[in-house]
């Protein structure tokens, strides 16, 4: 049974503590926040919790095995350092950080100090996500020819961050998960100037097998879409996270040449399969996996080096944004 603080009662922490409070592993909760307001809403919601808005009272107590940050990004890095140093397991919702320096630091940290760091990349526990990755593992669409994600909606701005950090950092890591292998350059574009308020970018990834993955991120769309389409050799795959029913299609065509001396392409669709899949909360599921690692004390299903890669290829298409789109050797 364990003691969790969670630092941060904001827009995720609202769905983190909710899954916390009906864990049957956590015995305990207290939720550190600056907001007077967001702490009686927190004790209103749930009354069995505790409330602080001192962080060290976090790190002296000895009876906090966890800690959960869920707070601004520009803080993630100085609050997971604090909490690894004070030998407590921490989990940072995503992003880890913002540079893979630190993020390399925080992991050398959780191991010096025998404790798990872990990053709330909720999307790698989605039950569309893990069926698309064990369907492609199987070699049921071929080589993998493109990638075409988009992710917009009309969102909530973050002052100390951008729109990669924020949308991205999603896509990243399901593109990670389902082709297993990394990028050799990236070129990230934008119509705006200022990095801190970039609420539109493109991102493109290419890979050494001429695999080509675009990303289209935008907190200014008026409809919110969540959708990525992947390209095989035999079989295309969409992904519409927003469809209530039916989100994973799964296309099988046909591409020949209609003349041997033509040099048109004709590519006819075959059968649709709509597959099913596990709906449970993939936030109940990431927590489960956490627990699990400490007690196993080790990681299972996402480990130190993916995450930052993950935080590495962003940290990159940064740089291109910086650069005017220049293209970025990873």
């Amino acid at each position: 049974m364990y003691h969790v603080a969670l630092i941060g009662y904001g827009y995720w922490g609202v769905n983190l503590l909710r899954n916390l409070n009906s864990n049957i592993k956590v015995s305990k909760i207290t939720v550190c926040d600056i907001n007077d307001e967001m702490l009686l809403v927190a004790k209103k919601n749930h009354p069995n919790i505790q409330t602080t808005k001192s962080l060290d009272e976090i790190w002296t107590d000895l009876s906090i095995d966890i800690v959960v940050i869920a707070t601004p990004t520009s803080t993630h890095y100085s609050l997971a350092k604090q909490a690894l140093a004070s030998h407590k397991h921490t989990l940072v919702e995503k992003p880890l950080c913002t540079d893979s320096l630190q993020a390399t630091e925080l992991f050398d940290l959780a191991k010096k100090n025998n404790k798990i760091l872990f990053c709330d990349l909720t999307f790698l526990y989605n039950g569309a996500v893990e069926y698309i990755h064990n369907y492609i593992s199987n070699c049921h669409i071929g080589n993998i020819k493109y990638i075409d994600s988009t992710r917009v909606n009309l969102g909530i701005y973050h002052a100390d961050t951008n729109v990669i950090w924020d949308l991205a950092t999603h896509d990243i890591s399901i593109i990670q998960k389902i082709i297993q292998t990394g990028p050799i350059q990236v070129r990230a574009i934008s119509n705006q100037s200022s990095n801190k308020n970039i609420d539109l970018v493109y991102i493109f990834l290419y890979y050494p097998n001429d695999m080509l993955v675009q990303i289209n991120c935008s907190w200014a769309s008026p409809t919110k879409i969540r959708q990525m389409i992947i390209g095989g050799e035999s079989k295309m795959i969409i992904y519409d996270d927003v469809e209530p029913t039916q989100k994973i299609k799964i296309y099988n065509y046909i591409k020949s040449d209609n003349d041997r001396n033509s040099t048109l392409t004709d590519y006819r669709l075959g059968d649709i399969l709509v597959p099913k899949f596990s709906t449970e909360e993939p936030l109940k599921k990431m927590f489960e996996d956490f627990f699990q690692c400490i007690e196993q004390k080790q990681y299972i299903h996402v480990f130190p080096n993916d995450i930052i890669e993950i935080i590495r290829i962003l940290e990159k298409a940064e740089e291109s944004l910086n650069k005017n789109g220049e293209l970025i050797d990873l």
